[in-house]
């Protein structure tokens, strides 16, 4: 198994993880993270991709991933056929219909023209057997939120990491707001922590050729959702520390993974910042090197250290 601590620069500090984490991606969000295939590469996940509009189907690069499953013209819901709307921009494809009006960037209107309607086939999250539950569920906005979560109540009591995309610019029909997701989340005692990756559209339309662009109008923005003040009370040492391996690897935050650590070690919280370059390890280590005359390390040369060392005997006869 690849090293899970190669995210950390130094070996005092070491993840230990009991199991891998088990994961669900609906609609397909995840391999499209730039550092995916690092994550991958640790081999602390088990993904599961649920590739809705089939966007990932047949792509190479996905093909011969340990830990990662895809399956396509799937989505979570519950449980029935349902109906795929196939737009020009397969990767805005969903359960939900595209909703055009005048208030769209004329870039994105275009992106969710509806090409098709095509089916597709939901499976109720609860329904999922072999797994008891999923520590991280990732859900995009282009599938029906409300359904996926009414068919999942017992999987998600006990997810520890849930990223959400929430359209800021809503494009299709029945995409989950904002203040509903809140309100979803806070009934499994997760609260909202801080937005991660976002979706932009440009306002620029030319029939010649740009030299650059720019794409201010912000459409979507993935929420990340963790156990709330009451939950993280009865975490596990093993639950806290899949919350922490995730918030640290996939999402970079280092201040609520430290947290999370210090809850069960303030020794490891500590181990944690040090590896992170938060404490200086000048601080934390027993006889830790001080520049002098005395000593002068490479790059200046044994030339400048010998200058430096007259130099510095010649001011102390003078003292």
């Amino acid at each position: 198994m690849p090293n899970p601590n190669a995210g950390v620069n130094n070996t005092q500090f070491g993840w230990r993880l009991e199991g891998k984490i088990i994961a669900i991606d609906n609609g397909g969000n995840l391999p499209c993270y730039k550092n995916f295939m690092q994550i991958m590469e640790f081999g602390a996940l088990e993904l599961i991709v649920l590739d809705t509009a089939s966007t990932l189907h047949g792509k190479s690069q996905f093909s011969d991933i340990d830990g990662l499953q895809v399956f396509p013209n799937t989505t979570l819901g519950d449980g029935t056929p349902s109906t795929l709307f196939a737009c020009l921009d397969s990767t805005l494809s969903g359960t939900l219909p595209p909703v055009l009006n005048s208030d769209l960037p004329a870039s994105l209107a275009h992106k969710i023209t509806k090409l098709s309607e095509l089916p597709v086939n939901t499976i109720a999250l609860d329904s999922i057997t072999g797994v008891e539950s999923f520590d991280w569920v990732s859900l995009d906005c282009y599938n029906d939120i409300e359904i996926i979560i009414t068919h999942g109540k017992e999987k998600l009591k006990k997810t520890l990491l849930c990223n959400i995309q929430i359209p800021f610019t809503f494009t299709h029909d029945g995409q989950t707001s904002w203040t509903r997701a809140n309100e979803l989340m806070a009934s499994f005692g997760l609260r909202f922590h801080c937005f991660s990756g976002t979706q932009k559209a440009t306002h620029m339309v030319s029939e010649k050729p740009l030299e650059k662009d720019q794409s201010t109008r912000t459409v979507t923005y993935d929420a990340i959702f963790v156990p709330d003040a009451e939950r993280s009370k009865h975490l596990t040492s093993n639950e806290r520390e899949k919350i922490a391996f995730l918030l640290d690897t996939v999402f970079d935050i280092h201040d609520l993974t430290y947290q999370v650590l210090e809850e069960g070690s303030s020794e490891r919280a500590k181990s944690y910042l040090l590896s992170r370059g938060y404490i200086s390890q000048f601080d934390e280590e027993e006889g830790a090197f001080v520049f002098t005359s005395e000593y002068t390390p490479p790059p200046w040369g044994s030339e400048f250290s010998k200058e430096l060392s007259m130099l510095h005997e010649g001011v102390q006869k003078n003292v």
